[in-house]
């Protein structure tokens, strides 16, 4: 796993774009990083904005807070965002996100990020 400090964000940008590769579509700049599927059996989405801000989406639900790391868990397929006082959201990609990844040539089993720090 893989905890990032938003502070360090071209890191963060760049094991985002690592952690959702071949899942959907990916938008990184200097405000915020994004994740949509392009799935049609599934509609979620991530959002990460630099000042901590973020947005989760997923079918049945809505999710907003502020976060100060982020947890990129390629194992489990998860991303962690933390915030002051112990708040916490745990993002789970999809298992048919990832199945289609898989099908589409994606590698097929976990993958662990390099660690920070």
């Amino acid at each position: 796993m893989s905890c990032i400090d938003l502070e360090d964000w071209s890191l963060l940008c760049r094991r985002f774009r690592e952690f959702f590769s071949g899942l959907g579509r990916i938008e990184t700049n200097e405000l915020r990083a994004s994740f949509a599927s392009d799935s049609p059996a599934v509609c979620t989405t991530l959002e990460i904005a630099r000042d901590g801000r973020f947005a989760a989406a997923m079918p049945l639900h809505e999710m907003s807070l502020i976060a100060v790391a982020v947890e990129l868990d390629g194992e489990a397929d998860e991303v962690h965002l933390l915030g002051e006082g112990g708040a916490s959201y745990t993002y789970r990609v999809p298992p048919v996100l990832l199945e289609q990844r898989r099908r589409a040539g994606g590698f097929s089993g976990p993958r662990p990020l390099p660690r920070s720090g």
